[in-house]
């Protein structure tokens, strides 16, 4: 079984969130929140995903594929974060939405908040405090990419 350890980020608007894994075990989770300000918000990123780095030995990294003409605050700071990943030479897995929606249930779940009632119960250790959605996205995002790296062995 493949014990790598790797970090899956989900951004929102008003925060970040990195779940580490090592093989297909959630090891730790965190959330951070930033402000409002462009400049705030960058610098907040940029200091969580060095933090992360340094204290993980982290061999690869996912981020939810958006959009490439998607202009957006998420857009802006998923792509700083894919910067540093590329500076920190940590190879990059990207899935969409659709992907993960379609990995998650069958018929493929419709909508978001469907996802994330999935996360809850795969990782109910999210629950307590009431997890923000960010991590719950950063958790089925991570899990996601490792059962793909797992089935493609095969």
């Amino acid at each position: 079984m493949i014990q790598n350890q790797f970090v899956s980020f989900s951004i929102g608007r008003r925060s970040i969130a990195a779940a580490v894994f090592k093989g297909a075990k959630l090891e730790f989770w965190q959330t951070r929140s930033f402000q409002s300000t462009a400049e705030g918000a960058g610098n907040a990123v940029t200091a969580f995903f060095n933090w992360i780095v340094s204290a993980f030995e982290i061999e690869s990294a996912v981020l939810e594929e958006l959009p490439q003409e998607l202009q957006t605050r998420n857009a802006f700071l998923s792509r700083l974060v894919e910067d540093h990943m590329r500076e920190h030479g940590i190879p990059i897995f990207k899935a969409s939405e659709e992907d993960l929606l379609g990995a998650y249930g069958e018929p493929p779940l419709r909508t978001r908040a469907e996802l994330r009632r999935r996360a809850v119960a795969m990782f109910p250790q999210l629950t307590n405090p009431p997890a923000q959605k960010e991590l719950l996205d950063a958790a089925v995002l991570g899990l996601y990419y490792q059962t793909e790296r797992l089935l493609s062995d095969y």
